[in-house]
């Protein structure tokens, strides 16, 4: 964790400084090649240390319940971006953007509950998997009541 640490302190110190002197001293479009010596560097790495492995058992992935939970949270998000500029269930987008929600929604959780073998969330038996996950909303719900005045 300290190794993050480092990069979570040094990244917003050391970034703006030194692109602040690389856009001086040579030209803003030039500051997009920093990250490729970078990439490299990475791909290199990752092709010399990183050794393929074959796993004998591989879950199957929910394709099911992956595209209706997503089609679902994407019509919600839709519904409340555009929500208010189209004067929310007065316009038939919102109103069709609504349905495609509840009915995907609805379809995502009667999948879940009848495909128990191979369900969507059978990620969360993964104990490092949801550990990550609940730790991740706390911080965002820390992170959200130090911005709050």
């Amino acid at each position: 964790m300290a190794v993050f640490g480092i990069g979570t302190v040094l990244g917003p110190i050391c970034g703006p400084v030194l692109g602040g002197w690389f856009i001086y001293d040579y030209n803003w479009r030039r500051v997009f090649y920093i990250n490729l010596p970078v990439g490299v560097i990475a791909g290199v790495g990752a092709l010399i240390f990183m050794r393929e492995t074959r796993h004998a058992h591989r879950e199957p992935f929910d394709f099911m319940g992956f595209a209706t939970f997503s089609l679902a949270i994407g019509a919600l998000q839709m519904l409340l971006d555009r929500g208010e500029l189209k004067d929310w269930f007065g316009s038939t987008e919102i109103c069709v953007e609504a349905t495609i929600s509840g009915v995907a929604l609805y379809l995502f959780i009667v999948h879940t509950a009848t495909a128990t073998d191979r369900s969507f969330l059978n990620l969360l038996k993964n104990l490092n998997f949801t550990a990550g996950t609940v730790l991740m909303f706390r911080a965002l719900r820390l992170f959200d009541q130090t911005l709050s005045f």
